[in-house]
C-alpha cells in the first residue's frame, strides 16, 4: 500500500491535498490521526514515544526505497511478456530468397 506513495499528492478525508514527503510520513507514523487519507478509516495506532529517531529515519528510508523499487520494476519485462506487449519489437516480414551470387568468368 505504501509503494509509490512517497513524493505524490495525497487526497485527505477533509478534501485537502498534501504532498507525501518526509514530514507527512513522519507525522503519519507519530500522529496518524492528524491527516486521514480519503477512503481509509482512522485505525492506525500512534507510535509517538515508541519509535526512536533512528528507527523513524530507517522507516522513512524504507518508504522512500519503495518508490525507487516501483520505478525500477515498471521498466522490467520478461522475455515472454516482451513477445506480447506494446514494447515488443515489430515483426519483420520474411525476406524473399536471394538469387545465388554470379561468378566472374575465368580467363
Amino acid at each position: 500500500m505504501l509503494e509509490g506513495v512517497f513524493g505524490k499528492q495525497v487526497m485527505l478525508a477533509d478534501a485537502r491535498t498534501v504532498l507525501a514527503d518526509e514530514n507527512y510520513i513522519r507525522e503519519s507514523i507519530v500522529n496518524p490521526q492528524a491527516k486521514i487519507v480519503q477512503g481509509f478509516q482512522p485505525i492506525m495506532p500512534t507510535f509517538a514515544g515508541q519509535v526512536s529517531e533512528e528507527d523513524l529515519l530507517k522507516l522513512l528510508a524504507y518508504i522512500k526505497s519503495l518508490q525507487a523499487a516501483q520505478k525500477t520494476s515498471l521498466a522490467v519485462e520478461s522475455p515472454q511478456s516482451m513477445q506480447t506487449s506494446a514494447g515488443a519489437p515489430a515483426q519483420r516480414p520474411a525476406a524473399a530468397p536471394q538469387p545465388p551470387p554470379q561468378q566472374s568468368p575465368r580467363e
